[in-house]
């Protein structure tokens, strides 16, 4: 059922649902629902069971959580795209654009993804007419929306799990991708927008790339800056964004600068090389090959990249999991296989379009005039494990080209049989859907002739996700077609209940010393305590920031039945052009689009990197996005760049609160009982000032492992004189634990201390989940700029690059959050 620990819980925290137990039941529930509208529901609930089957496919992640589970105000949508509407008062005007916010805090707020070009709206500096003011600018409109995100998924990831009731293990945070065309006069502040610190936080962040500049950078021409002049009359009843069709149909353009094409390049490939960001968006490749090219316009991606779409598009998800469709000796695909699952697997996503909840009536009307589906696949690097085949190898781009050539034309016959059934999209037209670019390069003539006699039932039917929580759910596979991470690895997880017959130290308690299988060991910089042998063939272990933790080993699917250890490369054996020539195969025939990563060495030649875009422009591929080792480190603002990632003042002299403060109250909830913090904030600070804790329950016995000795050493450490640490201590004699953390918390914070600090002088404190310590580290990490480097060893990977985001630490190497 589960092939390791790391596979079951992430079932048991993102898919299950009430009263489900074991996989089996979710399969069954979400093949209930999906036949739900089909005639002979019996049937294909049978069939549609069959695919999901022990993981053989897969589908999106909020379809696996939502489908059946009679929650109305959570779609089955991963994401969508959104933009503005020609209105009488304008697309860039007060009223569209927060009507747009209002459309996207609907959308988060069902758990889909967002992606939005945000090229109609006029640059810092331009004359709104009529009030003669100017408007604060593109960029400045983007924080808006990002501060809209943060409200609405705050509280993501942080419900109980109560049976007999419908509330989630966890709630998807909404992700966004915000785009801005290259053309525009705010580009420049676009692309450097999130080197600033704690700005944009919520978004990704590519630029759309027009085939002109592509070409103007190849020429070394001038580039110009342009947007609609806003005085011309047209611009409130036409202007879209979409600056080509206002330079064709004749009307006025400002010219806000000119600069060489390749300096603005440079700028892109200079921001991408060092923060990892902007992506690339190649807006007129992704137009030229849509196949709803005759009646719509692509304007951005959602926020992975792997569907380009119109405004109100959305995308809907679903894998083929390689590992599974290996021929019976594993030289190749099993074709059979694959031909009879492929039919099974579209009409299921089909039912998906006419069963979810949408946000917007306007989305569940674009999503019923093109049922745009994406079916892909994962696994594909651990199925090459399998077969023996090394990853972007002659072989392997030849399977690959068979494989997907045999997806493609299999996908579009079964939309053309369902088309005979159950009708076409209604944006169908028989003449020009055909005249399609993609469809003539990538389908054989036999499958075009043999769809146009039925038509076609979904305008799009192809796109390859990024797949990574569903990819460990389905058997720890690699995830959409990226190579293996890592072949193998040692997890640590946390352990909520001690196993019988292990006997332990009362390390709730602080108690910390050697008894029964547990010794003292050396693990890095750390003393803890660990089983000398293995105690029902796993390893324990104690220490003091994360309590019980077992050691769990996490294999690759295809590295377990591996056929040739030679061609078992990870991500570190590959060149940039393995990654360039295996994503052009799989770019030509998937008619929407593929997330991917380009993975490069910290030396990787800068001039290099930048033709490998350039590459990717050539051969068609319609974004791109890059990640050069070393490179996803803290974005800090100049005062803070220091060796420690914090620059801190500390303050010598006696600091007292003034008379007079604003305060925040919070409710945590910690050892089974109801706390009230309030903090203290000084006027226009981005931290708080002091804290103060009650209850109004008899205090608990607080497991703190000292905090004020901690805290207090902290504070020596820092310069804080020690006459004022003495006070406290002075103070805190006789004081409830929870008070004393509170006064030594507030002593460090009034002086100066960087927070991230705080919270690492917190994590040598034995601080489990549901402690009041850990409470309290969780509030104050919340202060922490997402971004800002971590210190500890990841426990899923082993990596040591950690950051915080959010106030979680995560884990930049296998992108895992180590919240508990």
């Amino acid at each position: 059922m589960y092939i390791d620990d790391l596979q079951k819980e992430v079932f048991e925290s993102s898919f299950q649902g009430p009263g489900e137990k074991i996989p089996a039941d979710m399969w069954l529930r979400v093949a209930t629902y999906l036949s739900s509208n089909e005639n002979d529901q019996e049937f294909w609930a049978k069939e549609f069971f069959s695919n999901l089957e022990n993981y053989q496919t897969t589908l999106g992640g909020r379809i696996l959580s939502n489908a059946g589970n009679n929650l109305k105000g959570t779609s089955m949508i991963n994401c969508f795209v959104l933009g503005p509407e020609l209105n009488d008062n304008g697309v860039d005007s007060i009223s569209e654009i927060y009507k747009n916010l209002t459309e996207q805090a609907l959308t988060l707020k069902s758990e889909g993804g967002w992606g939005y070009n945000f090229s109609h709206l006029r640059p810092r500096g331009a004359v709104i007419k009529g009030i003669g003011v100017q408007s604060p600018g593109t960029i400045k409109f983007m924080e808006l929306f990002d501060k809209s995100s943060e409200i609405i998924t705050s509280g993501g990831g942080e419900f109980s799990f109560n049976k007999g009731t419908n509330l989630k293990k966890k709630v998807r945070k909404g992700a966004m991708m915000g785009i801005l065309g290259c053309w525009h006069p705010s580009i420049l502040e676009f692309i450097t927008a999130k080197q600033v610190s704690n700005r944009l936080t919520k978004f990704n962040m590519s630029v759309a790339i027009t085939n002109k500049f592509m070409e103007a950078v190849e020429n070394d021409s001038d580039w110009e800056l342009i947007f609609p002049d806003t005085g011309d009359e047209a611009y409130d009843k036409i202007w879209d964004g979409n600056i080509d069709k206002w330079i064709n149909g004749g009307h006025k353009i400002e010219v806000y600068g000119t600069i060489q094409a390749r300096h603005l390049w440079g700028k892109i490939m200079e921001s991408s090389y060092n923060r990892n960001e902007p992506g690339v968006f190649f807006i007129d490749n992704a137009n030229e090959l849509n196949n709803l090219k005759y009646c719509e316009d692509i304007t951005a991606t959602n926020p992975c990249g792997e569907i380009s779409m119109a405004p109100y598009n959305s995308c809907l998800l679903g894998s083929l999991n390689l590992v599974h469709f290996l021929n019976e000796d594993r030289t190749d695909w099993d074709y059979d296989k694959l031909a009879i699952f492929i039919p099974r697997q579209v009409r299921m996503m089909d039912n998906v379009v006419d069963l979810t909840y949408f946000p917007l009536p306007k989305q569940k009307d674009m999503m019923q005039q093109t049922r745009r589906l994406g079916m892909g696949i994962l696994g594909y690097a651990s199925a090459l494990y399998m077969i023996g085949v090394k990853y972007g190898s002659a072989r392997a781009l030849q399977i690959t080209e068979e494989l997907m050539s045999f997806i493609a034309n299999s996908a579009y016959r079964a939309s053309s049989d369902l088309a005979k059934e159950k009708g076409c999209f209604p944006l169908y037209d028989a003449e020009k859907y055909w005249e399609s670019k993609f469809i003539n390069n990538s389908l054989t003539k036999e499958t075009i002739e043999y769809c146009k006699r039925y038509g076609i039932r979904n305008s799009h039917l192809l796109a390859i996700a990024p797949t990574g929580n569903t990819s460990v759910y389905a058997g720890v596979v690699s995830g959409g077609i990226e190579p293996v991470f890592s072949r193998e690895y040692i997890r640590t997880s946390i352990v909520h209940e001690i196993p019988d017959g292990l006997e332990t130290p009362k390390y709730w308690e602080g108690d910390l010393h050697e008894v029964g299988l547990f010794k003292w060991v050396k693990e890095g910089d750390d003393d803890l305590l660990k089983t000398t042998e293995p105690f029902n063939d796993t390893y324990y272990k104690i220490d003091k920031s994360r309590g019980l933790t077992k050691e769990s080993l996490v294999k690759d699917y295809g590295w377990r039945f591996c056929k040739d250890k030679e061609a078992a490369v990870t991500t570190v054996d590959l060149t940039v052009k393995d990654h360039i020539d295996t994503m052009a195969i799989f770019a030509k025939y998937v008619d929407q689009a593929i997330s991917k990563t380009v993975n490069v060495s910290h030396s990787y030649p800068y001039e290099d990197f930048k033709h490998l875009y350039m590459d990717a422009w050539k051969k068609g591929i319609k974004g791109l996005t890059t990640y050069r080792e070393g490179t996803m480190a803290s974005v800090l603002s100049v005062k803070e760049e220091k060796d420690n990632g914090y620059e801190e003042v500390i303050i010598q002299e006696n600091v007292r609160l003034p008379d007079n403060w604003t305060a925040k109250g919070t409710k945590l909830r910690a050892e089974g009982k109801k706390w009230y913090l309030h903090a203290a904030w000084l006027p226009n600070s981005d931290r708080p000032f002091a804290l103060f804790v009650s209850t109004n329950h008899p205090e608990p016995n607080i497991i703190t492992n000292d905090a004020l000795e901690v805290l207090t050493t902290l504070a020596l450490e820092k310069g804080i004189p020690e006459k004022w640490v003495n006070d406290l201590k002075e103070k805190s004699i006789g004081q409830r634990n929870a008070i004393k953390i509170a006064r030594s918390i507030s002593l460090v914070l009034r002086h100066g201390v960087a927070i991230k600090n705080i919270v690492a002088a917190l994590d040598k404190i034995n601080s489990t989940p549901g402690t009041f310590v850990f409470a309290i580290k969780r509030y104050l990490s919340s202060f922490i700029k997402t971004g800002t480097e971590a210190d500890g060893i990841c426990p899923h990977c082993g990596g040591t690059k950690l950051i915080f985001v959010q106030g979680c630490k995560e884990c930049t190497e296998c992108r895992i959050s180590l919240c508990g």
